[in-house]
C-alpha cells in the first residue's frame, strides 16, 4: 500500500507550481502556474492535456470508439438549442459542449478510468483508498458512500468547477473533472 505523507503533498504541489507540470508552459510566469489548492493543482497538472474540441481529440487520439450526441437548451436563450457530443476512447471520456451561436466548442468534462491519462507526477491514481485521497486533497465539499466531491473555488473566477471520484472496495475507481462553462 502506498503510504503518503502530508510533507509528500507538500513537495509536489511545491514540484507542480515550479515546474509547471507542462513543458509547453516554459515561458509562462511561475506565478501564473502555481495551484493554491491541492484540488486546483490536480486540474491543473494531473490528467494529460489531450485538447479541448473535437477536433484537437481527433488530431492526438484518433477517432472515438464511440461518440453519443444530446441536445440542451441554450442557458440563455432556450429557444436555441446545443449540442453535447460525449466522445469515447478506451479509459477516458470528453464532454464537448457546442454552442449553436458560433460553433465554439468548449471542453465540459473528462472522466478517467485509467491511470496511463494521468501524468506520470499526478499522486491521484486509481486503486488508491479513500483514506489517501483525503489525504492528499483534503474534506471533500461533498461525500456519499462511493464517491467524493470536490469545488474548485480557485480554478475559474466563478468557482464552478467540480471534481468528483468514484469509490469502490478496491478504492478510487473514476476521476471526472467537470469545467464551468458560460
Amino acid at each position: 500500500m502506498l503510504e503518503v505523507r502530508p510533507v509528500g503533498v507538500l513537495l509536489w504541489l511545491l514540484a507542480l507550481a515550479a515546474c509547471g507540470g507542462d513543458g509547453d508552459r516554459g515561458a509562462e510566469d511561475v506565478a501564473q502556474q502555481s495551484a493554491e489548492t491541492p484540488v486546483e493543482a490536480f486540474f491543473r497538472f494531473g490528467p494529460v492535456a489531450y485538447g479541448e474540441t473535437r477536433a484537437e481529440l481527433a488530431q492526438r487520439l484518433g477517432n472515438p470508439d464511440s461518440i453519443t450526441i444530446d441536445t440542451v437548451p441554450n442557458k440563455h436563450d432556450a429557444s436555441v438549442t446545443d449540442s453535447v457530443f460525449t466522445l469515447h476512447y478506451a479509459g477516458i471520456a470528453f464532454e464537448v459542449y457546442r454552442a449553436t451561436y458560433d460553433g465554439r466548442e468548449l471542453l465540459a468534462s473528462v472522466a478517467v478510468t485509467d491511470d496511463r491519462h494521468l501524468r506520470p507526477e499526478s499522486p491521484l491514481r486509481l486503486g488508491l483508498p479513500e483514506s489517501e485521497v483525503r489525504l492528499l486533497l483534503g474534506e471533500p465539499d461533498a461525500a456519499t458512500e462511493d464517491g467524493l466531491s470536490y469545488h474548485c473555488s480557485t480554478c475559474d473566477a466563478a468557482g464552478y468547477d467540480q471534481l468528483e471520484l468514484q469509490l469502490g472496495r478496491s478504492g478510487l475507481r473514476w476521476i471526472t473533472l467537470h469545467y464551468w462553462l458560460d
